[in-house]
């Protein structure tokens, strides 16, 4: 920080910049602060704006492909639709579908459906079926 800032930094400014040893300083042109990385973890900032600002600077350095993904919610239990699972996932084993059940009411669905592929095309096709086999109004939002 004191060779990025020079004499503009304060006390405080350092007291602030404490970061584990070994920490690397991602800098973006034009954002006068970095993101930190450390051991696999990237640290970005909680204000929103600044976390989208600074979520470009790491994702370029990010391993892996990246994944598609679309979840649906439902009001239907995991007992009405896990015949319409079992069936798509045996068809369709290389695309990853996920079940997650859950019982706070306030939540406002009883399950959350996840589908996720490396390639788009597989996951609309996946959420296709979905969409016409399972039970009439069970699906409450699609994201």
């Amino acid at each position: 920080m004191v060779e990025h800032y020079g004499k503009l930094i304060t006390d405080e400014g350092l007291r602030l910049a404490d970061v584990p040893e070994g920490t690397e300083l991602l800098w973006r042109p034009g954002i006068w602060y970095p993101v930190m990385h450390c051991d696999g973890v990237f640290l970005l900032p909680g204000v929103p704006q600044l976390f989208k600002l600074q979520l470009e600077t790491i994702l370029s350095t990010m391993e892996g492909t990246p994944v598609h993904l679309k979840s649906l919610y439902l009001s239907a239990g995991e007992a009405e639709i896990a015949h319409v699972l079992d069936q798509i996932a045996l068809a369709m084993p290389h695309v990853a579908i996920g079940s997650y059940p859950q019982w706070d009411e306030s939540l406002g669905y009883r399950v959350k459906i996840t589908v996720e592929h490396e390639q788009a095309e597989p996951v609309e096709e996946v959420v296709r079926q979905l969409m016409e086999r399972l039970p009439a109004r069970s699906i409450l939002r699609a994201e």
